[in-house]
């Protein structure tokens, strides 16, 4: 019995992880679509890529990144979006409808949402027992003024979500 092949779009070629998701589902016999902000990506250049497509950046223009997308997506009858990075998850999440037949295979948008905020998480894990770095929030340049000589070194600044 042969095993059925399907179209699956990769999202944000230029990412590392978008290779080696190209590489293992091309090996497993899919037909692996890539699009990226970049003409020619990193996953693109496999040998695993059926088709390579340049796209508007997901963060910098969320909109216009899922109408073209979209169109991508039916174009290569894609079964299949498996988006990379945060930033694509979250400009399709809120619009995965639009793909119609196509699954992309992730939580709703609200719960990706929720789970990118780090602060949320920490304190959440901090509430179930789980034992969390000591945190400061630091919302404003005059915040960030008045802590400085009295926060503890080594010090790690990071901000409550990467997008």
């Amino acid at each position: 019995m042969r095993k059925r092949s399907w179209s699956i779009l990769v999202t944000d070629g230029g990412e590392r992880a978008a290779l080696a998701t190209v590489r293992s589902l091309g090996r497993a016999g899919h037909d692996v679509h890539v699009c990226s902000p970049r003409a020619r990506s990193l996953a693109g250049a496999s040998r695993f890529c059926r088709s390579e497509t340049k796209l508007p950046d997901a963060l910098a223009a969320p909109g216009a990144f899922v109408d073209a997308s979209v169109r991508l997506a039916r174009s290569v009858r894609a079964n299949v979006i498996l988006p990379v990075s945060e930033a694509a998850l979250l400009a399709i999440l809120p619009e995965r409808d639009r793909y119609k037949c196509a699954v992309v295979p992730f939580v709703d948008a609200d719960r990706f949402s929720a789970i990118c905020d780090k602060a949320m998480v920490l304190k959440l894990a901090s509430g179930h027992g789980i034992a969390v770095p000591r945190q400061w929030k630091i919302g404003t340049p005059d915040d960030a003024r008045s802590m400085v000589g009295s926060l503890p070194f080594p010090l790690v600044v990071k901000p409550a979500r990467s997008v």
